[in-house]
C-alpha cells in the first residue's frame, strides 16, 4: 500500500503562484506541510469536502464545511488542525432556509494543496470530478473515504429500508455525477 506516498512537495504548490517571490512568502508559514504525504485523515477531509464542503477557487481558495451539528463542524475544524496546523471558524449560515451553521477556513495556501490533491473548486453542481486516484488505489484511505461521504451525502429511505447517496449535477454533469458514483 501507498500509506507513505508524497502527493505534494512544496514546490508542487509554488508552482501554482504567478510569482516564485509572492509563493515563498505565502508558504513560509506553512513550509511544516510539505511534503504532504497521503492519509486515510486527509483522504477523510477531501470526501468531506467533495460532499458537504465547498472550496473557492481562483483568487479566494477559501473553503467551508456545512452542518447542523456543531460537533460535525468540530471534528472537521479538529482534523484540519491536527494535519495543518490551521483553523476555521464556525458561524450561522445564512444561504439556506436549513439552520445550518459553517465552519470557515480562510487559508490560501492550504485551498491552493487540497485542490492539487483532488479537492473540487467552484460550483460542485457544475464541475467534473471523480475521487483521486491516490485514494481509489489505497483501500484504507478508500474506506475512510467513502465513509466520510456516506456521512455527508447519505441517508436512509424509511419506506424502501435502503441507503441512498445524493448529489446534485446539472443536467448536463448527469453523466459525471454517475461516472462518481
Amino acid at each position: 500500500m501507498d500509506s507513505n506516498k508524497i502527493l505534494l512537495t512544496k514546490n508542487d504548490v509554488l508552482n501554482t503562484y504567478r510569482s516564485r517571490e509572492h509563493g515563498e512568502k505565502a508558504l513560509s508559514k506553512y513550509t511544516n506541510w510539505f511534503p504532504l504525504i497521503a492519509s486515510s485523515e486527509l483522504a477523510g477531509i477531501v470526501a468531506d469536502l467533495m460532499g458537504d464542503g465547498h472550496l473557492q477557487g481562483k483568487e479566494k481558495y477559501r473553503m467551508d464545511f456545512t452542518s447542523n451539528s456543531i460537533t460535525e463542524l468540530e471534528r472537521f475544524n479538529n482534523m484540519i488542525y491536527k494535519l495543518f496546523k490551521v483553523k476555521g471558524k464556525i458561524r450561522a449560515c445564512t444561504t439556506n432556509k436549513y439552520g445550518t451553521m459553517n465552519l470557515g477556513v480562510n487559508n490560501k495556501p492550504l485551498g491552493r494543496t487540497l485542490k492539487l490533491i483532488g479537492v473540487p473548486a467552484g460550483n460542485k453542481v457544475l464541475s467534473c470530478f471523480q475521487i483521486p486516484n491516490w485514494i481509489l488505489k489505497n483501500k484504507l484511505f478508500f474506506s475512510y473515504f467513502i465513509n466520510r461521504l456516506i456521512c455527508c451525502e447519505g441517508n436512509v429511505d424509511l419506506f424502501s429500508k435502503c441507503i441512498e447517496l445524493r448529489m446534485h449535477k446539472s443536467l448536463d454533469k448527469i453523466d459525471d455525477g454517475i461516472e462518481f458514483f
